[in-house]
């Protein structure tokens, strides 16, 4: 199975990696952040998610501390989140990308490409802020009950 990129900024050519939520070739979940454009720190699931099915994920990035993925899967998973932690050489601040910011698709120098199988649906935003534990499982149950999961 190919990459499908959910939302980010992130081009790997012309050095302008910034930020990125994507599943991976394997059914994975990723997160990756770039301190410089070039830099890459991750965090990955520990389960895999089917193409095409109701998933919410929230990334949480803490300045020099600490990078958390957070997923919840279509009611497969009792109401409860998987969170993985990175506290490994996490960076101090984001690379400010050129590349264009996407919903459903990387860009690749003005070209998108790793299509999302799907549709974005219930709520897609970013936000300038470090959200408690307390406050994503609140925005994971909430969404639950309004899309049916």
């Amino acid at each position: 199975s190919a990459v499908e990129t959910m939302i980010g900024k992130w081009t790997e050519g012309g050095n302008e990696r910034g930020d990125v939520i994507r599943r991976d070739a394997s059914g994975n979940i990723e997160a990756l952040v770039s301190s410089n454009g070039t830099a890459e720190t991750s965090v990955t699931s520990t389960s895999t998610v089917a193409s095409g099915t109701w998933v919410f994920v929230a990334l949480r990035y803490d300045p020099s501390t600490a990078l958390d993925i957070f997923i919840g899967q279509d009611g497969a998973d009792n109401g409860v989140l998987e969170k993985v932690t990175n506290t490994t050489s996490i960076p101090a601040a984001l690379n400010d990308s050129a590349a264009d910011f996407a919903i459903g698709a990387r860009d690749t120098s003005g070209t998108a490409a790793d299509f999302m199988t799907g549709r974005a649906g219930g709520l897609v935003f970013r936000c300038n802020a470090v959200f408690t534990e307390n406050q994503i499982n609140m925005l994971y149950s909430q969404l639950r009950l309004l899309i049916g999961a």
